[in-house]
């Protein structure tokens, strides 16, 4: 897969996935951070090949390669058994977010980069979505040191409410709490709809409890990715206050 962009190569050549090349745009200047990458490429054993922006553009996925594009195996994430055992070992409470659906490869990577920021324990996909080089892209190299799964919801939720995590819905809904008002400790994963379409009815009575952020304006929504943000910084705060 193409990881391409300044800060997202840094971060794959930071992380444990196989970088077999690293392109780097013929006459580029030498600024702070292609410095970096290229030392952490030398060190890796990296192979370096110097291309024209011309043929980085050919090469390119996302159109934003920003003069760097590197070329990294995919390597097979645990299983989220393997993750919740390991929880249980360490005696940490887990954190979960599952993304149903998105049609913008940017909301996708941005809840990545937070779930990552955040300390969460993977990122959940449906089948139907797959990371993609513009998400790695979007997530800023995030996606590289996050776990990032791929499950069908239900499935899912049935092994989750087996190991006893509390499922919880992000959605307008005549039951939801308002997210800072709800209980959020302890093992929780979050589910979190799409831009225009909400969580159906049969998702919501699967989940133990749906939360809402309040609106205070006259827009009746938030972006997608905004709305994960506050709830995985809520689980998060509420988890480490009952710590």
């Amino acid at each position: 897969m193409n990881i391409e962009g300044r800060n997202p190569v840094i971060e794959v050549l930071r992380s444990d996935k196989d970088v077999s090349k690293l392109y780097i745009q013929s006459h580029l200047n030498q600024d702070t951070k292609i410095n970096e990458l290229v030392k952490k490429a030398k060190r890796r054993g990296v192979k370096i090949i110097r291309k024209s922006k011309k043929e980085l553009d050919r090469i390119s996925r996302t159109g934003s390669h920003q003069g760097v594009i590197a070329i990294a195996k995919h390597i097979e994430t645990k299983t989220i058994e393997e993750i919740i055992s390991d929880a249980r070992i360490n005696g940490k409470p887990l954190k979960f977010i599952y993304i149903r659906e998105a049609f913008h490869e940017y909301n996708v990577g941005a809840i990545i980069r937070t779930a990552e920021c955040a300390g969460y324990d993977a990122v959940i996909l449906p089948p139907k979505l797959s990371v993609t080089p513009n998400i790695v892209r979007a997530s800023m190299g995030a996606s590289e040191h996050i776990p990032i799964l791929s499950y069908s919801l239900f499935p899912l939720i049935k092994d989750l409410t087996t190991f006893g995590i509390k499922v919880v819905g992000i959605e307008r809904d005549d039951s939801a709490k308002e997210y800072t008002k709800a209980d959020l400790t302890g093992d929780v994963a979050l589910i979190v709809g799409g831009e225009d379409k909400p969580l159906s009815k049969q998702i919501l009575d699967k989940c133990d409890q749906t939360i809402i952020i309040p609106m205070r304006g006259n827009v009746n929504s938030l972006n997608m990715s905004v709305a994960a943000g506050l709830s995985m910084y809520e689980v998060l705060r509420q988890q480490e206050l009952h710590s």
